[in-house]
């Protein structure tokens, strides 16, 4: 594959833009998580989460053109000016830019508002501004209405494969010269019904234990991961390269990872991945929390400590509900890596695999 990433726009827990993902990270914590109280038939229940704040949108749109979005599209919103910003392109785009766009809940919340008005304020009225973006594309085009792009826009939702198979795609396009340039990326939101399901009975079918009080899980998270990348880019903003991207089959055989490769695993107490014993690897999944395109965080980590030449100090990594040391641990500027690999292990019994090697021109 032949693509570069040349910018990047996050925003999640941890706070907004790549700086705040940088402390987040070096400090080891993106700060404690709140407790949203959730009404259930056996009374209320609460569940840790990490929200995001999407207040500096305003300094990208004006207000008035933000009335009708939901929270949901305004993290994508937010990331991918973010994005845009950071590689030098909110105001210079040159050619013809795609957008790829991943969620794993995508407007469950919405759907979820607009089909139970009553839960919020009890009025009958379905509101017609969360009917309009109760379809998980809505947020892809509203990306494309306000940055005013005519190019290829695609919205992938395969759950935790999301933003994995969006990166894919994303680099095909580029191979292919469909596009010049991709603003790629994935965004989920927080909903009270994923984080009880995840906190409170998921715990229960994997153990046979009572639903009782949530089990010592990573928090819920929400937030978006954005990113621009370009074909064979070598400028300044350059970041890192794409050296491949796509999802296989589980086997049964431990996961080598690709050799002299450092290890991401998307650790937020799903399904646990099994790795040779001489693997090196590392979790960030506590900087964000847990939500389905949580690997694109990791990306983000990853072409973050590519491009600054060190790695930061991992977080716990989690098998099932039990937590492990992972098998390096090291501080900043200890190591420089040259090549990561970001791993996520899905639901279904799929692996997403995206591998960055350090930036500039790509060797045949």
């Amino acid at each position: 594959m032949k693509a570069t990433i040349t910018g990047i726009g996050v925003v999640g827990g941890f706070g907004c833009g790549v700086s705040a993902l940088e402390k987040a990270a070096a400090e080891g914590t993106a700060g404690p998580p709140k407790m949203i109280s959730i009404r259930t038939s056996e009374g209320r229940s609460d569940v840790s989460s990490f929200l995001a704040d999407t207040t500096p949108l305003t300094d990208f749109v004006p207000r008035k053109a933000l009335r009708r979005i939901d929270h949901f599209t305004r993290l994508a919103l937010l990331g991918s000016y973010l994005a845009l910003e950071d590689a030098g392109l909110d105001e210079n785009r040159r050619g013809r830019m795609g957008i790829v766009f991943a969620t794993g809940y995508g407007s469950t919340c919405n759907s979820y508002n607009f089909l139970n008005p009553t839960i919020d304020d009890d009025n009958p009225c379905a509101s017609p501004t969360r009917f309009v973006n109760s379809v998980h594309s809505a947020a892809a085009a509203h990306i494309a209405t306000l940055l005013g792009e005519n190019g290829p826009t695609l919205s992938i939702n395969q759950y935790d494969m999301s933003a994995t198979l969006a990166f894919q795609t994303a680099c095909h396009w580029l191979e292919e010269g469909r596009v010049d340039s991709v603003l790629v990326g994935g965004a989920d939101e927080f909903s009270r019904a994923m984080g009880f399901y995840t906190q409170h009975v998921l715990p229960g079918l994997e153990t046979g234990a009572p639903l009782e009080a949530p089990s010592m899980r990573i928090p819920i998270g929400e937030g978006s991961a954005f990113f621009v990348l370009e074909k064979d880019s070598t400028g300044p903003s350059a970041y890192a390269r794409v050296k491949y991207a796509g999802v296989q089959a589980l086997s049964d055989n431990p996961i080598a990872g690709p050799p002299d490769t450092l290890m991401i695993i998307n650790s937020d107490g799903g399904p646990a991945i099994l790795l040779e014993q001489s693997a090196e690897y590392v979790s960030y999944a506590h900087l964000c929390g847990s939500l389905p395109v949580g690997s694109a965080f990791d990306i983000a980590m990853a072409a973050i400590m590519l491009k600054a030449g060190r790695c930061f100090p991992p977080g716990p990594t989690t098998d099932g509900n039990q937590p492990h040391t992972p098998t390096i641990s090291c501080a900043p500027q200890e190591m420089a890596p040259q090549k990561i690999g970001c791993l996520k292990l899905g639901l279904a019994g799929d692996i997403g695999l995206v591998v960055l090697t350090c930036g500039g021109r790509h060797e045949d």
